[in-house]
């Protein structure tokens, strides 16, 4: 809760720390970049320690229990032929078949765009996003479910959340809304606490050790994981 706060006051650094970061990859080798005082904004987006992938896939299992008791038999990871490239497999977050639209395919996207650094572009970045998830996924029966990690979301996602309460009362619709906006938003922000205090957390002295400044960069999660993996470090790496 304390580092979520200083986050939303826009604290330098939220979680502490000399403002270096400690994320260790797969070879526990460090990251070791000098992060600055950019409000956190490196510890979300940096690709070493997992939590890029931790925090999309804790949105979309959330976004999908919450399908699932809107009586929506939502699948997770899901294959999608008609998008497919030669060199790239199309693995949706979600998916599920609507009576009234058809086939829905869920794509979960997290940008960083409101932080110390940040170019006067940035309030475009969920748009950005959208159209970059159109341009991937041409075609109707693609929803890119954008949101800001700072809680707000783009308008296509404000959109089919509606539409898919558009069934209910007044009462339970709201309702229904208000409950995905408040477990999107819990996980959302442990997640990117948790990355926070990761990248600051002492590090352990390990024998053969070297920190990854000195050593040959670091390939991104995203050009090393499996497929289903590599989705979600390539959908939810945020604005730099």
């Amino acid at each position: 809760l304390r580092v979520s706060l200083l986050r939303r006051l826009r604290a330098p650094f939220p979680a502490g720390g000399d403002g270096t970061c400690a994320h260790r990859g797969v070879d526990g080798r460090f990251c070791s970049c000098a992060t600055g005082p950019d409000g956190g904004h490196h510890a979300i987006v940096c690709p070493l320690g997992g939590g890029v992938m931790r925090r999309h896939n804790a949105v979309r299992d959330a976004l999908a229990a919450w399908l699932r008791e809107m009586k929506l038999p939502a699948l997770c990871e899901q294959a999608v032929p008609r998008w497919h490239r030669e060199a790239d497999q199309a693995i949706l977050d979600i998916v599920y078949r609507d009576a009234r639209v058809g086939e829905v395919c869920v794509d979960v996207s997290v940008v960083d765009s409101a932080h110390p650094t940040a170019p006067r572009t940035a309030p475009m970045a969920l748009q950005r996003r959208e159209a970059n998830k159109h341009r991937r996924y041409p075609g109707p029966g693609l929803v890119p479910f954008v949101v800001d990690a700072r809680g707000r979301w783009g308008r296509e996602a404000c959109a089919w959340v509606q539409s898919v309460t558009a069934s209910l009362p007044d009462d339970a619709r709201q309702a229904a809304v208000r409950q995905c906006r408040i477990r999107i938003g819990r996980v959302l922000q442990l997640a990117i606490a948790d990355q926070l205090l990761e990248a600051v957390r002492p590090r352990q002295a390990n024998a053969g050790v070297v920190p990854a400044a000195n050593a040959t960069p670091a390939v991104p999660a995203a050009q090393t994981a499996p497929p289903a993996q590599a989705h979600a470090a390539a959908h939810s790496q945020g604005e730099a």
